[in-house]
């Protein structure tokens, strides 16, 4: 998408936050001209960041449409996304049964206590990235004022849903390691 080596790409390679055609909130909380320009300076982005920044959110977002992780997977589902976390397993009895899955991949990892902890589902990818696992949870609330994230998880996918993002506040796992291999400036 953001490379001009592909000669016959089906997306035409845009650059700064052209890439992102996202507008900027207005006081009713609709997108408006200038929202990139505000965020940029909100999360002090040069405009390849923001465009690097944007463009990952709205992968990881489904455009700026999902802001929750659905883990409502069918049995061949779960073993062509979490393959190794089903050898020896029967995927038949985790398959359509979101929080089930979601603490049997996301046990142990990340903070996370045991499958019978819940943690999993507690904190499963929220936010514009997809912010998981409970010591994520933890490094981005001490970001955080006047909210727990960690007693309040859905706050990620509601309130805090581009500031869980935001690369200079967020430096946690392996799933968010594009944030630190991003250039500091433009």
């Amino acid at each position: 998408f953001f490379s001009s080596r592909r000669r016959h790409t089906r997306y035409p390679l845009v650059t700064g936050v052209q890439t992102c055609a996202l507008p900027i909130s207005t006081p009713d909380g609709s997108f408006g001209p200038d929202t990139v320009k505000k965020a940029m300076v909100h999360f002090n982005l040069s405009k390849s960041e923001a465009a690097h920044f944007f463009g990952q959110c709205a992968h990881e977002s489904g455009g700026f449409t999902v802001f929750s992780e659905n883990l409502n997977y069918s049995a061949q589902g779960l073993l062509g996304t979490f393959p190794s976390y089903f050898h020896g397993i029967d995927p038949n009895a985790y398959a359509r049964q979101p929080v089930k899955i979601a603490n049997h991949v996301y046990a142990n990892r990340n903070g996370n206590g045991p499958e019978s902890s819940g943690d999993g589902w507690n904190y499963r990818g929220r936010g514009a990235i997809q912010l998981t696992g409970k010591a994520n949870y933890q490094s981005f609330g001490k970001t955080v004022r006047g909210d727990d994230v960690v007693s309040n998880p859905d706050l990620v996918s509601t309130k805090y849903a581009f500031d869980s993002a935001d690369r200079k506040s967020t430096r946690l796992n392996s799933s968010h390691e594009w944030i630190s291999r991003m250039p500091s400036s433009a």
